[in-house]
């Protein structure tokens, strides 16, 4: 695997994870405003969770290095985090139309949990990969969680609705993890695919969004 890095790709790298993982907690804030009510309430909760568990898995993400190169941690990170971007809002959904409040509550918040704890790792594998740019890397880092705050709510929405917002950031997450770990020649046949991911995302958000409905509507009935 790909293993050098140039300084403008980490960079790139570090805004393109914040915004990342900062959108998907917004994706279940939306979708936990409708589950359980009070949007705000709801946005207090993701939001210090995801804080608190940011900041503990930054504490913890030494521990991680002891067997594993920083590289290997990366690739391990990212995945979960795309398989979570993907599945988590249709799961979320579906436990809450089946499940005890109770236990539809445990499980959202578990996942909100998680995604701060592993995005907590996501920072420091960025200042490791720059070490002598520190500053640079976090700037990086806080503007990817301007961009998210702002084309979230007034982008992705608006265009995709919840369900497919989740599947295009997962998406997007996937792109990140390839692009860093696939050699040089792949990357423009790997920008293609995703665009047309991204373009299959769009043309079947309605049908995607549909889904989510319907597990929602259930659970009403």
């Amino acid at each position: 695997m790909q293993t050098q890095l140039s300084r403008r790709n980490v960079l790139l790298l570090s805004c393109g994870l914040a915004l990342c993982s900062l959108a998907y907690e917004l994706i279940f804030t939306q979708i936990l405003g409708v589950l359980f009510g009070s949007q705000v309430t709801q946005y207090n909760l993701v939001v210090s969770l995801f804080t608190c568990f940011l900041g503990l898995g930054a504490l913890l993400f030494p521990r991680s290095l002891l067997n594993r190169s920083e590289l290997s941690v990366f690739v391990i990170v990212e995945s979960v985090l795309f398989l979570i971007g993907f599945f988590a809002p249709f799961l979320i959904v579906w436990i809450n139309s089946t499940s005890p409040l109770i236990a539809s509550k445990l499980f959202s918040y578990t996942i909100i949990s998680l995604v701060g704890f592993l995005s907590g790792f996501e920072l420091p594998l960025m200042l490791r990969f720059l070490k002598n740019s520190q500053g640079s890397v976090l700037a990086y880092d806080y503007l990817g969680m301007v961009v998210a705050t702002i084309a979230v709510p007034l982008l992705l929405f608006p265009f995709l609705g919840v369900g497919a917002s989740s599947l295009f950031v997962a998406f997007s997450n996937l792109f990140l993890l390839f692009f860093v770990t696939i050699k040089e020649k792949w990357k423009i046949p790997l920008i293609l695919i995703f665009i047309g991911l991204f373009i299959i995302t769009y043309l079947y958000r309605f049908n995607i969004n549909l889904l989510l409905t319907t597990f929602y509507l259930k659970g009403q009935l």
